[in-house]
């Protein structure tokens, strides 16, 4: 029974280890934070009306997936995520 118990303790310093870590990654915030100002900015010079940017205040631009924006992630440059593409088409 001791030998169970030893294992169990083990495997849960392990297992809370690896959540945590998940957490940290998924809080994380990985599009290039210049990148996400330039999005708000121009989220404020568009006029919305039927609201379609509505998730652009919510999380991050490329891990949330913001309506309109594409993004790559560009390990051999530097960590972040990058807006590749925009599509924002607004009408009235």
């Amino acid at each position: 029974m001791m030998g169970f118990k030893f294992k169990f303790e083990s495997y849960g310093y392990v297992f809370a280890f690896v959540i945590q870590c998940l957490l940290m990654i998924a809080a994380a915030k990985v599009t290039d934070p210049s990148e996400v100002s330039a999005l708000l900015a121009v989220k404020g010079r568009l006029v919305d009306p039927m609201n379609r940017l509505s998730n652009w205040n919510k999380g991050d631009p490329c891990t949330s997936n913001w309506t309109g924006v594409i993004c790559v992630h560009k390990t051999d440059v530097d960590k972040y995520w990058h807006v590749q593409e925009l599509y924002v088409f607004m009408s009235k």
